[in-house]
């Protein structure tokens, strides 16, 4: 991706992990994970786009709420 058109950002395929968000605009993801997840994200503006595969796992903690 280059230029200088504004960026956008989509899931694709898969979707977000429960209690994730994506900033379409800003490619930022928000939020306090309930599941794991895999999906994938599309960049694109009016010059092309590009695509990536990501993988979110949730780590099982301690009962004292450490890892």
């Amino acid at each position: 991706m280059s230029g200088t058109k504004a960026i956008t950002f989509s899931v694709i395929d898969g979707s977000l992990p429960g209690g994730i968000s994506l900033n379409a605009k800003k490619g930022l993801l928000k939020g306090k994970a309930t599941e794991s997840g895999t999906f994938t994200v599309r960049t694109s503006n009016s010059v092309g786009s590009a695509e990536q595969e990501f993988t979110l796992a949730m780590k099982a903690s301690s009962k004292n709420g450490r890892p």
